[in-house]
């Protein structure tokens, strides 16, 4: 029997635990073996007959994969879906947490436009509140609402 933990061991019944650990295997999380991201992303390509860019490695090298090879995985099925040629290109990437300046500067964006994206992300988790929006970024709150809406608008 193959059983896998995200928990630790104490977690387990002991009467459970002694049954199963009869060896243990630590497998380390993607972010600890990086030098394996290259080799999963061209496998999880090759059923497609899909090749990656050098530099849309160098992105997803950049991130730090809390969600380890699953993630991985969905970031490439969606880069499949995005990209219209046979290589995945860094346009085909989603912005991944932490990258993104690398992202900004990839796609060319404007101060404006990275202002309004981050406005809108801000939005988001706050659930369109433009006050507490305003309040986190220390703007007074009938000023900071219109500018938020104001920003917000001039993108869509």
């Amino acid at each position: 029997m193959i059983s896998s933990s995200t928990g630790d061991a104490a977690t387990l019944r002991r009467d459970l635990f002694y049954r199963i650990n009869v060896v243990t295997v630590r497998v380390p999380p993607l972010r600890e073996r990086m030098e394996d991201l290259a080799a999963l992303v061209r496998i999880f390509l090759a059923r497609r007959k899909r090749a990656v860019r050098e530099d849309a490695l160098a992105i997803l090298r950049g991130y730090h994969w809390p969600g380890n090879i699953r993630e991985l995985r969905n970031v490439i099925d969606r880069a499949v879906i995005v990209e219209g040629g046979d290589v995945i290109t860094p346009d085909a990437l989603p912005p991944l947490e932490g990258e993104l300046v690398a992202t900004a500067v990839r796609a060319q964006w404007t101060l404006e436009e990275l202002e309004s994206r981050y406005i809108r992300e801000i939005l988001r988790q706050t659930r369109s509140n433009f006050s507490r929006t305003a309040q986190m970024h220390e703007i007074s709150s009938d000023l900071g609402r219109f500018q938020c809406r104001r920003r917000v608008r001039r993108r869509n």
